[in-house]
């Protein structure tokens, strides 16, 4: 099972740094990171990945095309 920073008990209290000025001051139950958040963050990142992949692909084609 995975748990989300938001439910292991004190979880704020161990943050050191900058992360734990910003969201210590949150109301308890809040939790910094909404559903919004983690859609646009995977669609960023299969966006980013898949440029990547798809890079790579037309890369190894033109390659092999070389080698005749």
């Amino acid at each position: 099972m995975i748990l989300r920073p938001s439910q292991v008990v004190g979880w704020r209290s161990r943050l050191g740094g900058p992360f734990r000025t910003r969201f210590a001051l949150l109301p308890p139950g809040l939790d910094p990171v909404t559903t919004a958040t983690w859609v646009t963050m995977i669609l960023i990142v299969g966006f980013v990945w898949g440029g990547f992949v798809m890079a790579v692909i037309t890369a190894f084609r033109k390659e092999s095309g070389k080698a005749d």
